[in-house]
């Protein structure tokens, strides 16, 4: 029968179709997770340079006085950008990341706080 002959040519296009899809997905799952990575890799890189600046006494510490110092860069500005913070946030955002109250952050604190508030 003829009938038979087109139900089987649908049948071979509907899963052809739905091979095509599933290729397509793990293409663009793939692509996905490697802007994320390159992302996160841009944004601790970014992190970094920012500790280094902002450290100016050199001690592996960041003050808020040293802090507040760094707000108008360009690069602080990218950083709260990526977090999606305003500057004028700044006190609040350096009072997070001082885990333990003493006033100062250190460079590992500084990295993982930023990256937590950037999120997944």
């Amino acid at each position: 029968h003829p009938l038979v002959g087109v139900v089987f040519a649908l049948y071979i296009a509907f899963v052809l179709l739905a091979i095509m899809n599933v290729v397509t997905g793990v293409f663009v799952e793939t692509g996905m997770q490697s802007a994320k990575r390159e992302e996160d890799e841009y944004m601790i890189n970014l992190v970094r340079e920012l500790f280094a600046m902002s450290d100016r006494n050199g001690d592996g510490n960041i003050e808020w006085s040293e802090f507040e110092a760094m707000l108008c860069s360009p690069h602080m500005e990218e950083g709260f950008k990526l977090i999606d913070a305003d500057v004028a946030q700044a006190k609040e955002l350096f009072q997070l990341l001082d885990i333990d109250g003493t006033g100062s952050v250190a460079f590992d604190d500084f990295v993982d706080g930023f990256m937590r508030f950037k999120g997944p």
